[in-house]
């Protein structure tokens, strides 16, 4: 999205999430990277949705005390992190994000990896309406020190600037990561916050997971922004063919389950109904036509089927 185009999308127009969730079963956690931020929450009012402003900034390393209306932050993280992930949610998904004067958009969960020099590094975060803009600035200093206690075990360093207080997590504690809850996997942020009604993108795995109103994993599945979803016992979103229930369906790269007809790499054709269900036997589209998909659900072209000749594009002859 180019940070000049302007969208005007009514604020009335929020679409809900409904999710269905299936029973978690237990398995081990992996590697994760970190975020980190406070959430703030505010009326849906329409002064709001005019003035440009941020939901949340989330950092892969150390922590920053977040709230909408201050712009100005300080964060200390490793002498040996030489890059920074950077998440800036807006408020509204129509606000446009730039990071260091470079775009992100939804489809990138507001994020941009930032190269960090040792001692002090600056970076923009600019977020524009259709009638207002506002610039939060980060001050992110590598190499600060953290306090050793007396055995020489890391403690929480914390530096205080202003009103404001900023944490580093000393590594032992769950802040920034996974934690498991009821039996069920949650999300706690730097200030310990579970992160709710949000999707969540682990780098180092490459797998999607959405966190529902309560802060728990998905599992089954999800309607988001009239697409439908599907994650696993372990609340990964899966793609390609699955089995759910007696049918198939078909998930995209993104996730999104398909409708209509699907063809695959190998030029096969499948039929997908209304409910993304895959269909089998014979078939007829709006037109009239009839083709006839076999028992794998793919469609029968330059043959006979029980005494009926379907042509090249798997239409029945007259």
């Amino acid at each position: 999205m180019h940070k000049k185009v302007k969208h005007i999308i009514a604020a009335s127009l929020v679409v809900g999430v409904v999710s269905g969730v299936l029973p978690a079963n237990d398995f081990i956690l992996g590697s994760t990277k970190a975020y980190a931020s406070t959430h703030h929450y505010y009326d849906d009012e329409e002064d709001d949705y005019d003035d440009a402003y941020l939901d949340g900034i989330y950092l892969s390393e150390g922590t920053i005390d977040f709230s909408k209306t201050d712009t100005d932050y300080s964060v200390n993280v490793g002498k040996d992190t030489n890059k920074i992930t950077v998440k800036a949610k807006p408020a509204y998904d129509d606000f446009i994000v730039d990071i260091n004067d470079s775009s992100v958009e939804e489809k990138d969960h507001y994020e941009k990896i930032v190269s960090l020099e040792e001692g002090k590094n600056v970076i923009t975060i600019e977020v524009e309406s259709d009638n207002d803009k506002k610039t939060y600035t980060l001050d992110v200093y590598r190499g600060g020190d953290t306090t050793t206690s007396a055995t020489g075990t890391a403690i929480d360093t914390k530096t205080t600037t202003g009103a404001q207080t900023f944490i580093i997590p000393n590594g032992t504690n769950k802040f920034n990561a996974w934690n498991r809850v009821d039996g069920k996997w949650m999300y706690l942020d730097g200030t310990g916050q579970a992160l709710k009604n949000t999707w969540w993108f682990d780098k180092n795995t490459g797998i999607n997971y959405y966190l529902d109103k309560d802060g728990y994993r998905t599992t089954g599945w999800l309607q988001n922004n009239n697409n439908w979803y599907y994650f696993n016992e372990n609340g990964e979103m899966k793609t390609d063919w699955i089995s759910s229930g007696k049918n198939w369906y078909y998930l995209s790269k993104s996730g999104v389950m398909k409708m209509g007809w699907l063809e695959d790499s190998n030029g096969n054709w499948y039929y997908l109904d209304n409910t993304g269900s895959m269909t089998t036997g014979w078939l007829s589209d709006s037109e009239g036509k009839w083709y006839y998909l076999d028992s794998t659900g793919k469609m029968i072209k330059d043959s006979n089927v029980s005494g009926y000749n379907l042509d090249s594009n798997g239409v029945l002859s007259n």
